[in-house]
């Protein structure tokens, strides 16, 4: 054992800190942080040594998940501060991830991040309700001629010419 990992287990022991690894990105933090949300992944942690050992990393001292590392930033300042907020613009779709791994409800999102998840939906009904519009079949092409399309034509013109014609246009605007 190298003296990294000896001066870490040793700190680890008398304080209860712990020292994980996510992605290469390092952090420290005091065991009764994660029992703030103990039916999480980190919570779980502190209470269930078979998962403790599957990600206790004995070379490091440390415990080490392959995960994104600039995302658990603002996971970790969860347990710290009870606030869970990512920074705009963040990806909802990698925001769920996310959340699904390290086992956080949705609902512990602060109010303004579960807005990005609520207008991430809203997009991806409207991306699904346009392309149920388009109703185009590749082995259909004979039943879709232009007679049929003029209604969608004009959908999609309304779209892009009137934001205010739909929520839809919004959302595309």
């Amino acid at each position: 054992m190298n003296s990294k990992s000896t001066r870490r287990k040793n700190l680890s022991a008398e304080s209860k800190i712990l020292f994980l690894n996510i992605g290469g990105c390092q952090y420290a933090t005091c065991e009764a942080t994660l029992l703030n949300f103990p039916n999480t992944l980190l919570g779980s942690l502190i209470s269930n040594q078979t998962l403790r050992d599957r990600h206790f990393c004995e070379e490091l001292g440390e415990y080490f998940f392959d995960r994104n590392g600039t995302y658990f930033s603002y996971i970790l300042d969860w347990y710290q501060t009870g606030g869970l907020h990512f920074p705009q613009g963040s990806c909802a779709a990698k925001i769920r991830e996310e959340l699904a791994f390290w086992k956080i409800e949705e609902s512990q999102l602060s109010g303004c991040c579960q807005k990005i998840l609520t207008n991430y939906d809203k997009n991806v009904d409207a991306i699904a309700e346009m392309e149920r519009a388009f109703c185009y079949d590749d082995d259909d092409e004979e039943n879709n001629n232009c007679h049929q399309c003029q209604p969608l034509k004009m959908k999609i013109w309304k779209l892009v010419d009137d934001p205010k014609s739909s929520k839809y246009a919004k959302v595309y605007t």
